[in-house]
């Protein structure tokens, strides 16, 4: 059971890392079909989330044993790997988008989402990258998980002794960062992160929860009446979101009040009951099972066992893609292929990767 639950997580890291391509393509049609129009939550919620699961099944057993030298280790060395990958991921973005400028005439790509500066004071820049103080747009969420896996050690500790406290501890800062704005700042541009670790480490350390209950075996309950209550929780998401699904345009518009509670920066409450109602539906509805004998299960699975890889691969097709997207009078057709391929080659990146884990482990197998 636990193998096939496993194997879930991975489908789902895959779906999501599909969706977060589709999403950092800005103007393609199918970004409209994204559950992030249905809902006030979106892609980014899942990817932390299945983060914390994630690092929940490799170290929670090392730290219920109580090797916690193992577990800093490895969290340790996950955390170097995201920052060098991340500078990697920031500078090939600046290389291309550069080229493109310095290609076709008029576009001003340099003069978006944080690349100005590299124009303007580029030494300042490079520091501000280097201290990840400065963060170009759709490059932001590495920063996020390497904080993330900083704190994983003391989330453990606490859920390896009761997951009721570290829950307890995790939401009371949580509440603290939403109610005082308390944030990392920005450098050297004025700002503060556009994912407040302060307030999304709480869905990270949900995350881990479920993971730790995934590891011992302990079954998540399936209620009836919270059924109801996510389910209506997304449905009412659903219905505002879309503007009662096009009937009602401007009606989320005018909802001003709402402002103060789904933003994105700081985890709004409404993104995280929105996206725990929808994780909750699908667990009680076992929709993974059911998914299990798709033909889209292995794929997405395959993928999300390789999530760091694809997701640098997703990076830089779509850097491609805004490239091309602005440049040439794109239609549907292209996004459709533009996006199928990128599709395609996850997958044959991830198949790559798993036969080349596999030779991996059958030539250590030979050794010993």
């Amino acid at each position: 059971m636990n193998k096939q639950r496993i194997d879930g997580v991975d489908f789902w890291r895959g779906l999501v890392l599909i969706v977060i391509f589709i999403n950092h393509l800005p103007g393609n049609y199918f970004e409209n079909w994204t559950p992030r129009n249905y809902g006030f939550s979106d892609s980014a919620e899942a990817f932390v989330f299945l983060s914390g699961v994630a690092v929940a099944l490799a170290y929670a057993g090392r730290m219920l044993k109580g090797d916690l030298v193992a577990v800093l280790t490895g969290l340790g060395r996950r955390a170097r790997l995201l920052y060098f990958w991340h500078l990697g991921l920031t500078f090939i973005a600046c290389v291309l988008f550069a080229t493109a400028d310095y290609l076709i005439e008029h576009m001003a790509f340099m003069t978006e989402h944080g690349r100005d500066l590299l124009l303007a004071a580029p030494l300042d820049a490079l520091l501000g990258i280097l201290g990840l103080g400065h963060q170009l747009g759709y490059f932001n969420i590495l920063p996020l998980y390497f904080v993330l896996l900083a704190v994983a050690p003391v989330l453990l500790w606490l859920s390896a002794r009761s997951l009721a406290a570290m829950l307890a501890a995790s939401g009371l800062v949580y509440l603290g960062a939403t109610a005082t704005g308390l944030n990392l700042p920005s450098w050297p541009v004025a700002g503060v992160w556009f994912f407040n670790p302060f307030a999304w480490q709480f869905i990270f350390a949900i995350g881990i929860a479920v993971g730790f209950l995934i590891r011992t075996g302990q079954a998540i309950p399936r209620l009836g009446p919270l059924l109801l209550a996510a389910l209506a929780c997304n449905l009412t998401g659903a219905l505002l979101v879309s503007d009662l699904f096009g009937q009602s345009p401007g009606l989320l518009a005018s909802m001003t009040w709402l402002d103060a509670y789904k933003s994105k920066t700081d985890l709004g409450i409404v993104r995280l009951l929105d996206f725990l109602a929808l994780a909750y539906v699908l667990h009680t509805l076992r929709v993974t099972a059911w998914l299990r004998g798709r033909a889209i299960f292995a794929p997405l699975a395959r993928m999300g066992r390789h999530g760091l890889a694809i997701f640098a691969a997703g990076c830089i097709l779509t850097v491609i893609g805004q490239i091309a997207m602005r440049s040439w009078n794109t239609n549907w057709v292209f996004d459709l292929a533009f996006i199928g391929l990128g599709v395609v080659l996850f997958d044959q990146l991830a198949r790559l990767l798993d036969e080349s884990r596999l030779r991996a482990v059958q030539a250590k197998a030979t050794v010993a």
